[in-house]
């Protein structure tokens, strides 16, 4: 069946190969709107509809920096590359799924090149949504297909929200996502200490911390990434954070030791991976006073790095096809080429 503006991911999760792994592609957002908007506001955005119900063109109604072209687009890559092989993976065994049950909804979207004939690193993108919820219909898929296009192999992951984000759960997933691509490396064609990590709000949080020596992949043994690019990350737990984003992972009543563990600005070191960052300069989700602080710990620590600024108050830009930003996937990947 044809993707078009008008179809819905209610269509898309119905589709043969998605059984079972709806919630690799729903990003289960109904109760975040809901939150925001409240019940009588929710039903009547949403036309008493569901999220997964409304068609991809109305989407922009409720979250308007979504752009239809590339859901589209990242949606059409996703059912090619799922109607020819196996796409969703877990991350976590079974044994380790039946002790822990929250970690049943975790995986990754595989997207491997394979034949290549440059040695390229391989990519994890971490979309964002507040840690309550993972948006790879918009910062996941359409950011993998471009990856593809440019040759590198590309893996999205989905890792704990909501109830399930406390006590590191979503750093905890993304090691287990680098441990299995370091365990199945002959299987996707790739090497596992060459990796970057590419981050979005919340994701972008993920992917920063990460990067640090002592709350990111030494903590865990895993290998290092060796570049990030971030897109209007949270980097704070502080004043300035998103605070839906914090209280899920830190929780509401964080003390001050919790949050300045976990503000990024403050664990940034002289060997920090390099740092491709962007963000709109009147973001409306997001302060950017975030990424300023990122790029002043970067700085200070004199961590290579690009950060680029534009215009407007857009957050959830993806991709970014048609805006100021356009394009900053190629140039990130060119920035950490080195």
């Amino acid at each position: 069946m044809e993707i078009t503006a008008k179809t819905t991911l209610q269509e898309i999760l119905q589709r043969p190969w998605a059984a079972g792994w709806e919630y690799m592609i729903d990003p289960g957002l109904d109760p975040l709107l809901k939150d925001m908007l409240g019940e009588e506001g929710y039903r009547e955005q949403l036309h008493g509809k569901s999220f997964t119900q409304l068609s991809l063109d109305e989407i922009p109604g409720i979250l308007p920096a979504w752009i239809v072209p590339t859901m589209i687009s990242g949606l059409q890559f996703l059912e090619k590359e799922a109607s020819s092989g196996q796409v969703f993976r877990h991350i976590w065994s079974e044994a380790e799924r039946k002790e822990d049950p929250s970690k049943e909804r975790t995986g990754l979207s595989a997207f491997p090149v394979h034949g290549k004939q440059e040695k390229k690193p391989f990519y994890i993108v971490c979309p964002g949504g507040g840690y309550s919820s993972v948006c790879s219909v918009a910062e996941g898929f359409p950011i993998a297909m471009r990856l593809n296009e440019l040759g590198y192999s590309a893996f999205v992951l989905q890792y704990r929200t909501g109830a399930q984000a406390k006590d590191k759960n979503p750093v905890q997933d993304l090691a287990a996502a680098v441990r299995y691509l370091a365990e199945n490396r002959e299987m996707f064609g790739i090497d596992e200490m060459d990796y970057r990590l590419i981050g979005f709000s919340a994701g972008g949080h993920l992917a920063a911390l990460f990067g640090t020596v002592d709350e990111g992949a030494g903590a865990y043994d895993v290998p290092a990434p060796k570049g990030i690019a971030l897109g209007y990350p949270v980097v704070t737990m502080g004043a300035l954070t998103h605070m839906g984003s914090r209280s899920f992972f830190i929780g509401e009543e964080a003390d001050e030791v919790q949050i300045r563990r976990f503000s990024v600005e403050n664990r940034i070191t002289p060997d920090y991976p390099p740092v491709y960052m962007w963000q709109c300069a009147e973001d409306d989700t997001v302060p950017i006073e975030n990424s300023r602080q990122m790029a002043e710990a970067l700085k200070q620590n004199r961590v290579r790095f690009q950060y680029e600024v534009f215009d407007g108050s857009a957050h959830g830009w993806g991709l970014a096809t048609g805006t100021a930003a356009e394009g900053w996937v190629d140039r990130a990947a060119d920035f950490l080429k080195a």
